[in-house]
């Protein structure tokens, strides 16, 4: 009876752990909501917003953004996997851009651009 003790408080231990730093999980109805840009004034890389910058995901996998306009999303949610890829036209063609989706325990989820430089999209709402 005490080794299932000490084995169940183990795992429990463990599951905390793991969403203690991977986050909670996600689906698609959580990523559905407006986010906004953070952190516009470092240094500056090509795909991302130099400004102040409102993304909305869609329901039905579209998005609007007044740095990316308009465009698609897909997303690929597993145990580990948390990823979403957004497809938007530009200038020269079409693009996408590979992002980390992350919910942590009491904060809000966010849509990780570059996590060196700390550039995210932060759900409001």
């Amino acid at each position: 009876m005490k080794n299932i003790i000490i084995i169940g408080l183990v795992l429990l231990g463990g599951v905390i752990i793991y969403f203690w730093k991977l986050g909670l999980p996600i689906t698609d109805s959580d990523l559905v909501g407006t986010y906004i840009f953070s952190n516009p004034d470092t240094p500056f890389l090509p795909e991302l917003p130099t400004q102040k910058d409102t993304l909305i995901l869609k329901a039905d996998k579209t998005f609007s953004s007044n740095h990316y306009g308009n465009g698609t999303y897909e997303t690929d949610f597993g145990l580990f996997a948390r990823d979403l890829r957004i497809r938007y036209n530009y200038e020269f063609g079409k693009a996408s851009l590979d992002t980390e989706l992350i919910k942590k325990i009491g904060e809000n989820s966010r849509i990780i651009l570059n996590s060196e430089l700390n550039k995210y999209y932060e759900k409001v709402k």
